[in-house]
């Protein structure tokens, strides 16, 4: 009787041996609280793999049939963090233009030489007759 002997698991990422039990599944949810306590993440779980999607990193699912490939806690905890900060940014980006649009409109009626709104400017050169 010949015994089964499993390959040694590494993470998908870094390729660091994975000791039993602390591999983090890239592409089912994880209920890990230490990844989903992050301000960006309201869910219980996360997919690590949605996360490098997010960021525009594609793995492709189909080429993982039999193995399914994990992350150490150190890899998925980076790939949080920047997963967070990609969050952050891009919510500060969209607020800023959405501001910065909104102030260029009014800065151009304010620097109007006349200080007038263009509806005023056109009562003025309509001709009283």
């Amino acid at each position: 009787m010949a015994l089964a002997i499993k390959p040694n698991k590494c993470c998908y990422l870094c390729n660091v041996h994975l000791p039993a039990g602390t591999a983090i599944p890239l592409f089912t949810l994880t209920k890990n609280k230490e990844f989903t306590g992050k301000s960006c993440f309201t869910a219980d779980s996360i997919v690590l793999s949605d996360l490098l999607r997010s960021a525009g990193l594609n793995i492709d699912t189909a080429k993982f049939n039999a193995s399914k490939p994990s992350s150490c806690k150190k890899s998925a905890r980076k790939v949080v963090n920047c997963s967070t900060l990609f969050h952050e940014l891009e919510s500060i980006v969209k607020d800023k233009t959405a501001t910065s649009n909104s102030q260029s409109v009014k800065r151009l009626h304010g620097n109007s030489p006349s200080r007038c709104t263009p509806d005023s400017k056109k009562t003025k050169d309509i001709p009283q007759g």
